[in-house]
C-alpha cells in the first residue's frame, strides 16, 4: 500500500517534531534549563529564609521589652524565691515546708519524715535557676490535702513534682484510717541573675 504525499508529509513532520523534542530535552533542557530552574527555586527559598530572619531581627526589641515587662511583673508579684543563692533558697524552702506541715495540725496528724535538697544542673541559656527539695511526709488525707493546697497557692510560686503516695508499712490491711506515706518534690525558681554591668569606656586621651 502506497502512502499519499499528504500522509508522507504528516509522518515526516511528526518524526521531525519528535526528533526536535528529543534534541531539546537532551541538549538544552537537561544541561541548562533544569539546573537554572533548581537555582531559581533555591533562590526563592533563600529569599523566604531571609525574610523570616529579617522579621525575627526586627521583632527582637519588642520581644526584649515583653520579657523585661514579664520579669518585672513576676518579681513584683513575689513569684520567685527571695534568696539569690541556691543553697540558701533550698534551706528556706525546706523550712517553709516544715512550717506548712506544722500549720495543718488542726486538720489531723501530719509530720515531716525526711527533707533533702536536690542538686539541679543549670541549663545553658536558662534565665531562671531552679531549686528543688525532696519531702517525705506521713499524713492523713485531710492534712495532706491542706498541705498540697498550701503549696499550690503559695507565694513564691511552688510546684509539686514526682508525687508518690502509699500506705505506711506499719499499717494493717484492715486499718483504713492509717496515715499515708507521701513522697514528692517541691520546686521553686530564683530571680534571673542580673546582667553584668558594662565596663566603663576609657576616655580618649587629648593631645
Amino acid at each position: 500500500m502506497r502512502l499519499r504525499p499528504a500522509d508522507s508529509r504528516m509522518g515526516a513532520m511528526a518524526v521531525s517534531i519528535a526528533l526536535l523534542a528529543s534534541i531539546y530535552v537532551l541538549l538544552i533542557h537537561i544541561p541548562f534549563v533544569a539546573p537554572l530552574t533548581r537555582i531559581a527555586d533555591d533562590m526563592d527559598a533563600l529569599r523566604d529564609d531571609r525574610a523570616r530572619y529579617a522579621h525575627v531581627v526586627a521583632s527582637r526589641p519588642l520581644l526584649q521589652k515583653q520579657l523585661q515587662a514579664q520579669a518585672a511583673h513576676d518579681s513584683a508579684s513575689g513569684a520567685f524565691l527571695a534568696q539569690d543563692d541556691t543553697n540558701a533558697a533550698a534551706a528556706d524552702l525546706m523550712q517553709r515546708m516544715v512550717d506548712l506541715v506544722g500549720n495543718q495540725a488542726k486538720s489531723g496528724p501530719c509530720e515531716v519524715v525526711q527533707k533533702m535538697p536536690v542538686p539541679v544542673q543549670a541549663k545553658p541559656g536558662e534565665p531562671y535557676r531552679k531549686v528543688v527539695v525532696n519531702m517525705t511526709l506521713r499524713c492523713f488525707i485531710e492534712p495532706l490535702t491542706a498541705v498540697l493546697h498550701g503549696i499550690a497557692t503559695s507565694r513564691p510560686s511552688l510546684f509539686v513534682e514526682d508525687f508518690n503516695v502509699g500506705r505506711t508499712p506499719m499499717a494493717k490491711p484492715a486499718d483504713v484510717d492509717a496515715p499515708l506515706d507521701v513522697q514528692f518534690s517541691v520546686a521553686g525558681y530564683l530571680r534571673p541573675a542580673p546582667a553584668p554591668a558594662p565596663a566603663p569606656a576609657h576616655e580618649a586621651v587629648r593631645r
